[in-house]
């Protein structure tokens, strides 16, 4: 396609959502301050409609996702408990009653502790339910059994919490995408509009428009960044007290696990639910420190791995 007509709006949304709400946001309120011109005043109300739609269902997806990460930690955790604790119990008060060489032990464990250990999550649920049978068919684990039956519907009812929350983020994503779509055609509506009414005078077009939003790339083919790495469940500050709001920033995901990346500035500050995640091979190009932003500012960079098992690896290249 001629570069001319590709949507310099629509490819600042790919890069990065938040970025693109500061954007617009800024956009919008550029246009309200000519809104008295009549020219503008219609071009104004186009974006505000689409603009209001977006930051609603942001914010929308912005709660739900913070619901579904915090459901799925719990979830998470009680697998945790299961695998690391309950299990354990729950073995050492069978051998209480049956010896682990007994026939009976073994009919009660015949794959010892290793469904509820290694297994998927879900296929440890279903571990667990044949466990409860089991137990059944021996009146002296009577209590064993109890015991398992509330830990099973507790992670059963957490499991149903958490994917039901992922579903609702399925449909929010989905639906944000489209409005995306539609705010930035829009936008694209409007500098048209705006080229036309200032084509003697276009200098005056920047005058609607944060520009630094929608460089992309890096200036520099030089500088090819530094290599870093996270350890699994951990992570790691950068440039603390470096960064500025327009510190610019090219971040790409060497390994194979994806990291989540924001800035602070407090390194122990909690990720924040609308943090940017970058998947393996995928790279975030181009994005200012202000986007990547907390809430608590940016003067740091923070890159979490939250796999339990394979180290992360990446690269940024800062200007």
């Amino acid at each position: 396609m001629w570069s001319y007509l590709e949507n310099p709006f629509a490819s600042l949304a790919r890069r990065s959502q938040k970025q693109f709400l500061l954007f617009t946001r800024d956009h919008r309120d550029k246009l309200q301050q000519w809104q008295t011109d009549p020219d503008i005043a219609p071009l104004f109300q186009k974006v505000q409609n689409a603009y209001s739609n977006f930051e609603q269902k942001y914010a929308d997806l912005s709660a739900v996702t913070g619901m579904y990460r915090t459901k799925t930690r719990v979830f998470e955790n009680l697998i945790q408990e299961l695998s690391a604790k309950k299990i354990k119990t729950w073995d050492i008060q069978v051998q209480v009653v049956y010896s682990d060489d007994s026939p009976e032990y073994a009919g009660i464990f015949p794959n010892r502790r290793g469904p509820f250990q290694g297994a998927a999550y879900d296929l440890r649920i279903n571990s667990l339910m044949s466990f409860v049978n089991i137990l059944g068919n021996y009146p002296l684990l009577a209590n064993v059994q109890t015991d398992v039956q509330a830990f099973l519907a507790q992670i059963q009812q957490a499991r149903t919490e958490q994917q039901g929350l992922e579903n609702n983020e399925q449909v929010l994503r989905s639906e944000l995408s489209d409005i995306i779509n539609k705010l930035a055609s829009e936008m694209f509506y409007v500098y048209a509009m705006l080229i036309a009414k200032y084509y003697t005078q276009v200098d005056k077009v920047e005058n609607f428009y944060e520009l630094k939003y929608l460089r992309s790339g890096t200036q520099s083919s030089d500088n090819q960044g530094t290599n870093y790495e996270v350890a699994p469940n951990n992570r790691v500050n950068l440039y603390q007290n470096e960064l500025t709001a327009n510190s610019y920033l090219v971040i790409k995901n060497t390994g194979l696990v994806p990291i989540t990346v924001y800035t602070s500035n407090d390194p122990n500050a909690p990720v924040p639910i609308d943090a940017t995640i970058i998947q393996p091979n995928d790279t975030l190009n181009g994005i200012y420190a202000e986007a990547l932003s907390d809430g608590n500012g940016y003067s740091g960079l923070i890159v979490a791995n939250n796999d339990n098992t394979n180290k992360a690896k990446f690269n940024v290249l800062k200007e």
